[in-house]
């Protein structure tokens, strides 16, 4: 059995930024509500907490959720970063309508760039940051086994109060697996 711990009822939005239109609705509220059912799941603890996101098949809403989650978390004045990790199929960035000339992931799991070099304000709240998915490559999950992987949680853990990882689904490739292990809690 899975528990649940939240629902999202379905909304038509042109805006993939639900917790940033400063309006009460249905999905607003539950966010809210999955904002703080994610402190108990973390067992209370404040700081340091690492979310994955994932689903079964794309198209089910993992990065609608991981980037409202993220964003309802800082709206409550809580440090956050939200990491772009489908290296695949990356859909964060363009939602925040960032530019991706900017380092990511993939760029620092090559070692081009350093942990600093890849983090970035998401100009919509002073309390989070974004890392995205960096430049399309053919290996990810070769990527993602890496210990520099481990060696950026470990450096986010210190650093901020939520980091929460938008991933590719689970039944397609196995990214999310290798991500797992570095993470308090998945929510699927």
């Amino acid at each position: 059995d899975i528990p649940v711990v939240g629902e999202l009822p379905f909304e038509h939005s042109k805006d993939a930024l639900i917790m940033a239109e400063k309006r009460v609705n249905a999905v607003s509220e539950q966010l809210k509500a999955l904002r703080i059912k994610l402190f108990y799941l973390h067992k209370k603890r404040e700081t340091g907490n690492v979310t994955l996101i994932t689903s079964s098949i794309s198209k089910e809403g993992k990065s609608f959720v991981s980037l409202n989650l993220s964003l309802a978390l800082a709206l409550a004045f809580k440090k956050t970063v939200v990491i772009e990790l489908d290296l695949r199929k990356p859909g964060i960035i363009s939602s925040l309508a960032l530019t991706r000339d900017y380092p990511g992931i993939s760029e620092f799991l090559n070692e081009q760039v350093e942990i600093a070099d890849m983090i970035r304000p998401s100009l919509i709240n002073p309390y989070l940051d974004v890392i995205s998915s960096g430049a399309i490559v053919d290996n990810p999950s070769e990527l993602l086994d890496k210990k520099l992987f481990e060696k950026l949680i470990i450096h986010l853990r210190l650093n901020y109060d939520h980091v929460i990882i938008d991933s590719p689904p689970l039944h397609l490739v196995p990214d999310a697996i290798i991500i797992s292990r570095f993470v308090d809690v998945t929510l699927y």
